[in-house]
This record gives C-alpha cells, structure tokens and sequence, in this order.
C-alpha cells in the first residue's frame, strides 16, 4: 500500500449562513489514503465528515488546499469512485435488478453484460430471489444490499461510504457489514468509511481517524492490528477489540458537546 489512492492536503472549506455570515466545516484536513486501504473517520455530528466525502466525491468546489483521487483532482461522476449513502436512493419505478443496472447503464455497458453483473452480485448480496420485486416491496436492509450491489457494479477502486448501515436495525447492521467485509476482501477496493459506530470502524477499518468538532481537523489516528479475516460478531470477546475502543472513545469523547 506504497501509493496513495486518495490524499487531502490542508483542506478547508465553509458555507454561508443565512444570516449572511459563513460556518466553518473543515479546517486544514490532511489524509493519506493508501491504495487498497480500509480507512474509517469518525467524529462529532457537524464536524464535516460528509463535506470532505462530498469534496473528494467532487460533488462541492475545493475552496482551500488540493484534493487527489488516483493522482487527478476529483471529478464529477468518476468512473473509479463509488459513493453508497445512508439510504438507498432507489429508483422506486426501477425493479431491483434494474436499480442495480443502472450505473453500468449510464455507462453505456452493453445489456447482456449489465444483467449478468448485476444478477452476480445481487447473489453475493443475498438478493437472488428478488430481482424482479420493487424497492417499496422490500425492507429498508434489502434495499441497502440493493444500493451496495449497484455501487459495486461498476467495480470501483475507491468507496465512499456515509453512515451506510446507520439506518438498519442491529441484526440487519451486523449482517450487512459481514457481507460487506467479505465483498470489499476480493475488492481490492480504497475504502473511505464515514460512521458515528466505533465498533463498525474497528471491525471493518484498518485505520480509525477521529476529527475535532467543528470545524473538522484530523486529531488522532489509530492503527487497527486485529487479524483478518474479522468475524464481526465474535470481536467483543477480544481484549485488544476492548482496548483499542477505549482509546478511540476516550478521544471523540473529548469533542462531543454534551447537553
């Protein structure tokens, strides 16, 4: 993991308010991103961990600093990045297998080609059975497996990934970031994970990244040296799992506003 897949180097950015005046969302924000990397930021709500995914995504103009995805600025609709969010944004008139379709279709990849990819992953996500079926016909962690398989389709090297399991209930949570972790193993894929779970950034990451409050800067970073493959479920009986999260909480303790 010699090269970098993405780097961030002294970016700052802020918005306007309405009141005329601007909010700072990130101030002076440096990452290295190795190619192949599993990278989790966790941090404060409104500490700009969206804004710098969005920034990377180059779905908002680079204000101050430089940006580099595989060594070019970010661009719109990237055919090497993939961004999953925390809902599904299916499109409701679109069969699952269509919604899976999609990104390879915009792309111009021949019809045959897009079903046999989409129908392939939609088996590796557990949703053979329900290709033909409607996204309102499923429940919200199917449709996320959904939006994973259409993410995926495309083979992307780098993942975006905002809070995408954040919505689920517990078990759905858990079994979706086991199925996710098995997927992203053959991937070979640059990860770039954004969650509020410090037990999902430990099990998935190979690095846990803590920002500040707002404005967002990089505070800590913590290696992660628990053996791959990781099952998930079975973390909580390792001392080293109990120790790394106490660390990683005692630091975004320290920037979380309490009421």
């Amino acid at each position: 993991m010699s090269n970098a897949a993405i780097k961030v180097d002294g970016v700052s950015h802020a918005f306007s308010t309405r009141s005329g005046g601007t909010w700072q969302a990130l101030q002076s924000v440096s990452l290295v991103i190795h190619e192949g990397e599993f990278l989790a930021i966790v941090g404060p709500s409104g500490c700009g961990k969206t804004t710098l995914l969005n920034l990377i995504a180059g779905l908002e103009p680079i204000q101050s600093g430089s940006i580099y995805v595989n060594n070019h600025p970010p661009r719109l609709d990237d055919p090497d990045l993939g961004y999953l969010f925390a809902r599904d944004a299916l499109l409701p008139w679109r069969t699952i297998e269509g919604n899976a379709e999609l990104a390879m279709e915009l792309r111009g990849i021949p019809a045959l080609e897009r079903h046999n990819r989409a129908n392939e992953l939609l088996h590796e996500v557990g949703l053979a059975n329900n290709v033909d079926a409607y996204p309102a016909q499923l429940s919200q962690g199917m449709r996320q497996r959904a939006a994973i398989a259409r993410t995926l389709a495309t083979d992307p090297s780098v993942l975006m990934l905002d809070e995408p399991f954040s919505a689920l209930d517990a078990q759905t949570k858990l079994t979706l970031q086991a199925s996710f972790s098995k997927l992203w193993a053959h991937l070979q894929a640059t990860v770039l994970l954004i969650t509020h779970d410090l037990s999902e950034a430990i099990a998935l990451a190979d690095r846990v990244v803590v920002f500040t409050s707002s404005p967002g800067r990089v505070k800590d970073t913590f290696d992660v040296p628990i053996p791959r493959p990781r099952e998930l479920k079975s973390l909580q009986a390792r001392s080293d799992y109990h120790e790394l999260y106490e660390k990683i909480w005692l630091s975004l303790s320290a920037e979380v506003k309490w009421a």
